[in-house]
């Protein structure tokens, strides 16, 4: 018998709800909510959670199954931390410390854990890799007090970004055997990871992502065909965005209001190009000057569905980027579809 388990995927506007029996997903479910940024304010939100949460559980058939939490907030923090040491628990204290002193608030009230990912593997490399992750007790509390409550059981939450670093670092070290990175392009933030002949480069988490892109479609539109500005909704903005990706010639977008890419692609451009300042300065900072000239990048995550996003990229940046082409079916509707790489 396939063993079942629930992953419940948190952010601040849905909480995903999605039985897996053994590797296949078999229901789910999504409920709409909104979490406040501010830390006392976010638990007090989650806490609120039980009551819809209880019944979505009822209504799946999904009581006392283990369950997994992936979850962004504003107060964790995830580090992968690369040394040069002698033993893993050696490597993981490094991790866990250098999580405590990025805290924004007092590490009296955290909760740090590391996890092992790999080592370099060729001549004389010893580097380690560990995976560590911090945040505020009272947020895990809240989470697994939420997940009991509401008629499941708690096996452990762990930030979604921890689980797309891990993600990325596998999928590398499997594949490279030469200079290779990737590129998730999440919701709210991107990963940049680069391997050299199984060597971990460097990793770098962006703050640019679909929301950033999304949002910048929100601020008033001229267009030609009329003096009346055009003001989308957030929903409506990231519709068009996941719909017309980023257009490389003139198309309509929205044939009722008149709006075509003429108009949106100058309010995506701030955007656009904080994203190519991050990633040319991780190459530049990040590799030599060989691996510059050699390095293939392949896009994954929800972004990666955007049409024209890897040939605007490869352009600007001058290098072969390719698409995962596992992304190009992303629905952003789906439960879990975007963000769920602990699965």
């Amino acid at each position: 018998m396939k063993s079942r388990q629930v992953i419940l995927e948190l952010q601040s506007n849905r909480l995903d709800v999605v039985l897996y029996e053994g590797d296949r997903q078999t229901q789910s479910a999504r409920i709409k909510i909104e979490l406040d940024s501010d830390p006392i304010t976010w638990v007090e939100g989650v806490e609120k959670l039980q009551k819809v949460l209880s019944k979505t559980v009822e209504n799946l058939g999904l009581k006392g199954l283990p369950t997994i939490v992936y979850y962004s907030n504003s107060t964790q923090v995830v580090e992968l931390v690369s040394t040069e040491v002698k033993t893993i628990s050696d490597a993981c204290e490094v991790a866990r410390l250098r999580c405590i002193d990025s805290l924004p608030f007092s590490s009296l009230s955290s909760v740090c854990d590391a996890n092992f990912v790999g080592k370099d593997t060729g001549r004389d490399l010893n580097m380690v890799h560990v995976l560590g992750a911090a945040d505020r007790e009272d947020a895990l509390e809240a989470m697994a007090l939420l997940v009991e409550q509401s008629g499941l059981r708690f096996e452990y939450a762990s930030p979604i970004s921890a689980s797309i670093f891990r993600l990325l670092f596998d999928q590398r070290r499997r594949k490279s055997e030469k200079c290779e990175g990737r590129l998730y392009l999440g919701e709210r933030h991107s990963y940049f990871l680069i391997t050299d002949h199984g060597r971990l480069v460097f990793s770098r988490l962006i703050n640019i992502g679909l929301d950033a892109m999304a949002r910048s479609l929100t601020r008033p539109i001229r267009t030609e065909a009329s003096s009346t500005e055009i003001e989308l909704d957030f929903d409506e903005a990231r519709q068009i965005l996941l719909e017309c990706g980023i257009p490389n010639k003139q198309i309509m977008v929205d044939e009722t209001r008149g709006l075509s890419s003429r108009e949106i692609i100058p309010l995506m451009q701030p955007v656009l190009q904080r994203l190519l300042v991050e990633l040319r300065q991780s190459l530049r900072f990040g590799l030599t000057e060989h691996q510059r000239s050699s390095v293939q990048i392949e896009i994954s995550g929800p972004g990666c569905a955007l049409s024209g996003i890897e040939e605007y990229l490869g352009q600007e940046l001058e290098l072969t980027i390719e698409a995962d082409l596992s992304y190009q079916g992303f629905a952003a509707g789906k439960p879990a579809a975007p963000e769920s790489a602990g699965r």
